[in-house]
């Protein structure tokens, strides 16, 4: 391919990723970071098949990620298990596992492999622009960066998806309070991940390793509401006991609220130089636990298609190309979690009544289908 260079806003997951798979493919990159170093804090992500698949092809390794998941299983507000989906057959399937990892760990992994000077600490973007010949990316400290082509991964509120599209995120009215501590309950040193699901809303738990479990409750709601307080009132009264445990285990000072909301996912992305990855383009709640996966895809599918380029001009049609190719899947994910369905109380009977065995194949084969790397394979 012709050399070309690109900005990067963002270096989340979706902003350290794209770099990896730009620079696989040849292109010179610069990704620019609002904060003063990378953003570790946070709870915890699951990756699914596609997700850690990604990873091992950008060259990180995800043996000593996190902790690999076997089974996600659903209880009852009283503890009883009413389903189990066996993750292993995913795993066999494809050839990359299921795991949940810290933020920091991810983070850490996905920048050891970026060259020294890749990212660039301390200034958020303002603005960006298509020049015509090159694409331009305005920093808060008044400088000015440009590029053959720039790509947006500055998260929900990103200042690049205003600047090309001017459409935000609307809020679902739901929000999540979560916590990566040790509680002393049956998740944390296991390899389940469990949701309990209730009128009330959900709690969610899995292990994430270092004797660490992380933990959230999804509830109607804002997120100025007091939240131990929220979660005691909406959760105090069910008789799970990892529950109980989690709740005498969560203090204010080890929660964060995550408001749910999400974006319309256009058909088109991005203009002329300019496209958008991850949450920029495409924000959901995280019922599906989808957010990560797909930004790794968006990182996938770009360096794949910028790869094919060999001059400017297929370049460019290459970032539409991108967007072609993401656009259904990415549609798919945003309505399902939109839907927010993990968090609606179904009939234990019925759920009882449904094999593992089928839910586990319709597991994997829904993995599949929102992956634009498993299903290229």
């Amino acid at each position: 391919m012709v050399a070309m260079t690109a900005v990067i806003a963002g270096a989340g997951v979706c902003g350290l990723a794209t770099a990896h798979a730009l620079a696989a493919s040849g292109v010179s990159v610069d990704v620019f970071e609002r904060g003063r170093a990378l953003l570790r804090e946070g709870s915890a992500v699951t990756l699914w098949g596609g997700g850690t698949g990604i990873l091992e092809s950008l060259g990180v390794p995800v043996t000593d990620l996190g902790v690999r998941l076997e089974t996600m299983e659903r209880w009852t507000p009283s503890g009883d298990k009413v389903l189990s989906i066996d993750l292993t057959r995913s795993e066999k399937r494809f050839g990359s596992p299921a795991i949940s990892v810290t933020r920091a760990e991810l983070i850490d992994a996905l920048s050891a492999g970026l060259p020294v000077g890749t990212v660039h600490f301390g200034s958020a973007c303002t603005d960006a622009a298509d020049l015509g010949t090159r694409a331009r990316l305005n920093l808060d400290d008044g400088s000015v960066h440009t590029g053959d082509f720039l790509i947006g991964a500055d998260g929900v509120h990103s200042a690049v998806r205003a600047a090309i599209r001017g459409d935000t995120a609307r809020e679902m009215g739901w929000t999540t309070w979560q916590g990566l501590t040790p509680v002393d309950c049956s998740v944390t040193n296991g390899t389940s991940g469990v949701m309990v699901v209730g009128p009330e809303g959900m709690c969610g738990m899995n292990p994430a390793g270092n004797g660490l479990l992380q933990w959230w409750f999804d509830v109607p709601g804002s997120s100025d509401d007091d939240g131990v307080e929220t979660i005691h009132r909406a959760f105090g009264s069910w008789e799970c006991d990892d529950v109980q445990k989690v709740l005498a285990a969560a203090h204010s000072s080890d929660m964060q609220p995550f408001v749910h909301l999400r974006h319309t996912v256009h058909k088109r992305w991005g203009r002329g130089r300019i496209t958008l990855a991850g949450d920029a383009a495409h924000a959901w709640p995280p019922s599906l636990a989808q957010g990560a996966n797909q930004a790794l895809e968006d990182a996938w599918v770009l360096g794949r298609v910028v790869g094919r380029a060999t001059t400017d001009l297929e370049t460019i049609a290459a970032l539409r190309d991108y967007e072609d190719e993401r656009y259904r899947r990415a549609a798919l994910v945003s309505a399902l979690s939109g839907a927010e369905v993990t968090k609606k109380p179904a009939p234990g009977v019925f759920l009882k009544s449904l094999p593992d065995g089928l839910l586990s194949s319709q597991n994997a084969q829904l993995t599949k289908f929102v992956s634009n790397y498993l299903s290229s394979r």
